[in-house]
């Protein structure tokens, strides 16, 4: 990437070899008019463009830094017509520099440093130098998470905070953020968090240590709130923990950088459940997150994400009532379902205890995803609920099969036989007694899974429903579907859409109906499918998860017959 050429518009700072802000701009930009047209045209553009670290070479230090015969110059880029350079003596801590030049603006009427500038500055330093060779994807990584982290504190300074910078110790630092830690967990809205971390009644310097050290401080379990945070909470902890360096350690044998998945297991350990297996180690692709990121927090979910959220709760309350095993113990299951190749998944590596799962996607290439956590009776991690709730329903359309297998046959019809050919209840009955988290029990399988490879081993490869079963669920999703159709508000579906989803295999989501569906062109166009004589065998959580597979979702249905 050839480096930017900055042009400076505006300075602060010591004269002659004291450290200094630049503002870049193009020139003629009316932004470059005063440092109040910069800091306003700034804060706006911080939403709306992408930063990048600018790398400033020897040939462009001079113009920035003529007065200072050895120094060091950060630059930061945002779009392509702003961008701060922090020119500071060799040897200088960048915030010591930033202090110096917030003293200087504050003299001069210009009032306090923003903390989302001086943030900028401080992250860079912790990371370290940029290596010269750092290729464009890995500047533009480093350029979010300092755009994240900057977007939190854009609305510092408030109106209460002091006209002065007055220097706070770590301690007070400490005792502010702990006082707004909780109203961050409980953020009800995406504008909430930048007005909680704005509002600290301190300097730009301490106002962004002081939540950089928040961040910190949100890798030691103690720190983290008991309650469950909303989703504007879960992700503002995240971007400062995440941003703020660090990871977790001590609760897996490698040190955790995934915040979110850091989250859930504090929680686990608190509410008694099992960890992780040990040997899975740090994840080597990133498949939920690579998801969540083509979603905004703006964006209302769409048909399809509003039927995986269905599917999640509906199946989540169907295994709750029709619960026969509680799975324990290992396996890989095989998930060459459409649904899941869409999104990269070629298997799950699961670990099953009697509250839940703890799931790690894999890839066709055998690279393994991140891990996350389905529980029967804790919420589910914010991001996932309301950002992208596939991951849920898939995890729950398997938690479905574990415990409740295929359902049971109407009265009058014949049993079928279980895995072991033991009698049903024996067979469920082994499997309820093993109750402690022993990653090494043997996973007692109920249909519709079958063990392919490793039998017998810790961690065994199994198949997902028969490959016939697969196919056939495969093609009814692609049918011209019907099969859910979501509701207006306050709707609910009838007890015949609901006898007939039942019949093909499928649990209906609150807010959807069931509709036949039908086979497009020739002339069975139009023409619905007759009911399956008595429900069908099948596993219903394979088959809600098929649903998924479709090639789009009816409209809101007008009229009286749901």
């Amino acid at each position: 990437m050839a480096p930017r050429e900055p042009v400076p518009v505006l300075e602060i700072g010591e004269e002659g070899a004291g450290p200094r802000l630049v503002a870049l701009a193009d020139p003629g930009d009316p932004a470059g008019a005063s440092w109040e047209a910069f800091r306003k045209t700034f804060r706006e553009a911080l939403v709306e463009q992408e930063l990048l670290p600018i790398p400033i070479g020897e040939a462009e230090r001079p113009r920035i830094a003529a007065r200072l015969g050895d120094a060091v110059v950060w630059g930061v880029g945002l779009g392509r017509r702003l961008g701060l350079a922090l020119v500071r003596p060799r040897g200088m801590r960048a915030a010591d520099a930033l202090r110096q030049v917030e003293a200087r603006a504050a003299a001069a009427g210009l009032g306090l440093l923003p903390a989302a500038w001086a943030a900028l500055f401080l992250l860079l330093e912790r990371l370290g130098p940029l290596p010269a060779d750092i290729s464009e994807a890995e500047l533009l990584m480093v350029g979010r998470t300092l755009r994240a982290f900057a977007l939190l504190l854009r609305e510092h300074p408030s109106p209460d905070a002091p006209r002065r910078p007055e220097r706070q110790t770590p301690l007070l630092r400490r005792m502010e953020t702990r006082k707004r830690l909780p109203l961050l967990w409980a953020a009800p809205g995406t504008e909430d968090p930048p007005q909680i971390l704005g509002g600290i009644p301190m300097g730009g310097v301490d106002a962004a240590l002081a939540w950089i050290e928040a961040g910190q401080n949100l890798w030691r379990p103690e720190e983290i709130p008991e309650e469950t945070p909303t989703l504007p909470g879960f992700l503002a902890a995240a971007t400062l923990a995440e941003a703020a360096g660090g990871a977790g350690q001590g609760l897996l044998p490698w040190a955790v950088w995934d915040w979110p998945l850091w989250w859930e297991m504090v929680r686990a350990r608190r509410a008694g459940r099992p960890l992780p297996p040990s040997d899975w180690g740090p994840p080597q692709i990133l498949l939920l997150r690579r998801s969540l990121a083509q979603r905004t927090l703006e964006e209302s979910l769409d048909e399809a994400a509003r039927l995986a959220a269905g599917l999640f709760r509906a199946l989540m309350d169907v295994a709750a009532r029709e619960a026969r095993y509680v799975p324990q113990g290992r396996l890989r299951v095989r998930a060459d379902l459409p649904p899941l190749q869409a999104r990269g998944v070629a298997a799950f590596r699961v670990a099953a205890d009697s509250h839940g799962l703890w799931l790690r996607p894999v890839d066709p290439e055998g690279r393994e995803g991140e891990i996350f956590r389905l529980d029967r009776a804790l919420p589910p991690r914010p991001d996932l609920a309301e950002v992208d709730p596939f991951w849920l329903a898939a995890a729950a359309a398997l938690w479905h099969d574990l415990v409740v297998g295929v359902p049971r046959p109407s009265a009058g019809r014949r049993r079928s036989p279980t895995p072991s050919g033991e009698p049903r209840e024996k067979e469920a009955g082994a499997a309820q007694a093993a109750t402690a988290p022993a990653w090494e029990r043997r996973l007692v399988l109920p249909r519709p899974f079958q063990v392919t490879a490793g039998e017998g081993t810790e961690e065994p490869e199994a198949e997902w429903g028969e490959p016939e079963v697969r196919r056939r669920l495969a093609k009814a999703a692609h049918t011209v579907r019907g099969h859910l159709r979501r509701l207006p508000e306050g709707w609910k579906a009838s007890p015949e859409a609901r006898r007939l989803a039942e019949g093909f295999g499928l649990v209906v989501p609150d807010g959807f109906t069931f509709v036949r569906p039908h086979v497009r062109g020739g002339r069975e166009e139009g023409r619905a499918e007759a009911i399956p004589p008595e429900p069908e065998a099948v596993a219903r959580g394979l088959a809600s998860l098929m649903l998924l597979a479709g090639p789009g979702f009816d409209s809101p249905i007008s009229g009286s017959g749901a």
